[in-house]
């Protein structure tokens, strides 16, 4: 047969098995191959549970088999995944309210996938909990089970795999089989701090592979022009600074003016993944892109009562440019199949950011992002025998891919400082697959659908013209912080002198204070959710100077507190310096009849505490200068007003020294 022909019998058992490789913006099945002997992990973790009516804590014991090794370009597959969750009485309130007697629905784990210290979040997702009795008395065991996508091996070294968050969506019944919630019971839970969540560790030998980068137009990348960081060649073409006009961009309301700004032309990393819901798959995706940022900006500020917090908008393009991925799959679950896939961005993506002006205001600010890409197949391989989809075997039409980020999210997203995006994707039907045989049927019929969940991860911006090179490092690198070893901290300093005025004599001289808390574990944690601080104490405080007759004073946080960070004054890679805030709505500073409170510099509600943390030091310094003012003074002398700070730099210790890493090793 000749030409594009029809599929004969003897044919569609070979060439079935491209039919799963085609996915949008990086999905590729996540079917893998074995890869020799196995290992079995069987890991009791203990997890917090947030229920509608109180947290609750419960065992989790996560049983898989993943490969004993792992060779580059050979997905990792795991099986036999089945975990096993023990809730205690006390906790079973949500689920045995209104007569219910059982429980049934899914589950899903979120785990962590490290590779020479770049970190791969994988969903293992529609993990079947099977109907279970409500028990009369004891504690509730919940088994949840099922089949999960494999992950891409891109390094050498260790393959390490940690659990993360644990999902679950619940249905009760009644001693009838009337459901007794409607809307299902769905609660996540997160693992305790200062706990080894590892699942295993698979040593990946073989030297690595170097990627492919495509440019927009197909093939390698054309060499970038214009400006450079330090005569670094280190982001990819930038496009014409405009606005891709497929996307319409929504208008500012009446009112809100806009902000000129010189638009800043920088580049950031991008790794993610995406499911294939027809073959209950998913696969890696990374590359860098080029980003334009302010192309437009709105705001208008805050105007109480009618507006407290403003308004604002930032109009930002960006293309990506994306690393040919060769897969390794098994079709039918024996033959085994590899593909190179091409994702050509079509125009820019639109990234719409609207959201407060005030940066202390509790909306979220939201960006949409918007493009269009294209997908191509090449060296298609089934059982090591070439097989030709032909030049032109892609997507008969683009792809419309639409994400969006939230910077008050875990993990959260802002523009310039990367995150987490997400958001679904159909996949068209293809076309201009085979030259002997006609492969689009087969092709569309296999993989393509609606609804496709996918994930990015963005890095922070690395810009073109450097605003600072130790915070914000060129080349781009992954997102997230590694923390070693994390859980449990405490920082304890000796004297410390608070200033009321700067320059005056009016001070108050504690004689120790403490900062605990919990910092989180692991790699690839978000930048502003490093952990959780419980109490910064000030003890045995006295007034002195014009202060004196106060007497004993006491000064104390008022709650909530956090752990905050700025991601501006973030790790600086040369020196290995983190800069860390406990913050709280004020301080409150009472002494005989003298009460006020401290607050933010320049009246903000959030009071500040600065850390400079040396990088694995047992020690770090909390500068001195302003850092916040006197308010609601009452009983106090009439010059108790102004600025209040710290006098001197402040050194701690640390009884537990922790290290940071940004994208690897700080040089």
């Amino acid at each position: 047969m000749s030409g594009r022909g029809r599929w004969g019998p003897g044919r569609l058992a070979r060439t079935a098995a491209i039919a799963s490789v085609v996915l949008v913006a990086g999905l590729i099945p996540g079917a893998g191959v074995a890869l020799g002997d196995t290992q079995r992990a069987d890991v009791g973790i203990g997890y917090t549970c947030r229920l509608p009516s109180a947290p609750a804590r419960v065992d989790v014991r996560v049983k898989a088999v993943f490969p004993a090794t792992g060779k580059i370009g050979t997905p990792a597959r795991t099986d036999d995944v089945a975990l096993t969750v023990t809730i205690p009485r006390e906790s079973l309130g949500d689920l045995t309210k209104d007569d219910a007697v059982s429980v049934a629905g899914t589950a899903r784990l979120q785990t962590l996938w490290t590779q020479a210290e770049q970190p791969l979040s994988v969903e293992w997702p529609g993990l079947t909990v099977p109907e279970k009795k409500l028990p009369r008395d004891g504690a509730l065991v919940l088994k949840a089970s099922g089949q999960v996508p494999t992950t891409a091996v891109t390094k050498a070294g260790d393959l390490v795999v940690s659990a993360g968050e644990l999902t679950f969506r619940l249905q009760t019944r009644n001693a009838s089989g009337a459901v007794t919630s409607p809307g299902g019971l769905s609660f996540s839970c997160v693992p305790d701090l200062g706990q080894d969540t590892t699942l295993v560790t698979v040593p990946v030998a073989g030297p690595e592979q170097a990627p492919v980068t495509t440019s927009p137009g197909g093939g390698e990348a054309p060499a970038r022009t214009g400006p450079r960081v330090r005569n670094d060649d280190v982001c990819p073409p930038m496009p014409e600074p405009k606005l891709n006009p497929k996307f319409p961009v929504p208008e500012p309301p009446p009112g809100v003016d806009p902000s000129p700004i010189a638009p800043d032309y920088s580049c950031a990393w991008v790794e993610g993944h995406a499911n294939v819901n027809k073959l209950k798959g998913a696969s890696a995706l990374k590359g860098k892109a080029s980003v334009i940022i302010g192309l437009d900006q709105f705001f208008k500020a805050e105007t109480p009562p009618e507006d407290p917090h403003g308004y604002a908008q930032a109009r930002t393009i960006a293309l990506s440019y994306l690393n040919s991925t060769q897969s390794t799959f098994l079709t039918f679950g024996f033959m085994p199949t590899t593909a190179t896939m091409e994702i050509t961005q079509i125009g820019t993506a639109n990234a719409i950011a609207i959201g407060p002006a005030a940066t202390d205001s509790p909306r979220p600010t939201i960006t949409t992002v918007t493009a269009e890409a294209s997908i191509r197949l090449r060296d298609v391989k089934v059982n090591g025998t070439p097989m030709d989809v032909g030049p032109n075997c892609k997507t008969a039409r683009p792809v419309r891919l639409t994400l969006t980020g939230d910077n008050t999210a875990d993990p959260s997203y802002e523009v310039a400082l990367g995150g987490r995006l997400s958001g679904t994707a159909d996949v068209p039907a293809f076309s201009g697959c085979g030259v002997d045989d006609d492969l689009d049927r087969l092709l569309t019929a296999s993989v393509s659908g609606k609804g496709n969940y996918v994930r990015l991860t963005q890095g922070p911006v690395c810009y073109v013209v450097a605003k600072d090179p130790n915070i914000y490092p060129c080349p781009p690198e992954v997102f997230g912080y590694t923390i070693t070893p994390g859980g449990d901290f405490r920082f304890t300093s000796g004297e410390i002198v608070f200033r009321v005025g700067i320059g005056s004599t009016r001070t108050i001289k504690c004689a120790t204070s403490e900062v605990r808390g919990t910092f989180k574990r692991g790699s690839g944690i978000d930048p502003r959710s490093l952990g959780t601080a419980a109490a910064l104490t000030f003890n045995d405080c006295v007034g002195q100077g014009n202060l004196a007759s106060l007497g004993n004073v006491t000064v104390r946080t008022v709650a909530p507190l956090r752990l905050g960070h700025n991601m501006t004054a973030g790790l600086d890679k040369t020196t290995g310096t983190m800069n860390l805030q406990v913050s709280t709505p004020h301080l409150e500073v009472s002494g005989g009849s003298c009460r006020f409170k401290a607050v933010g510099a320049g009246g903000s509600p959030t009071y500040r505490f600065g850390m400079q943390y040396p990088n694995g030091s047992s020690s770090l310094t909390v500068p001195s200068g302003a850092t916040g003012t006197v308010a609601e003074a009452t009983g106090c002398p009439s010059d108790v007003r102004g600025s209040f700070g710290i006098v001197t730099p402040v050194p701690y210790t640390v009884d537990s020294p922790q290290l940071f890493k940004y994208g690897g090793t700080p040089k």
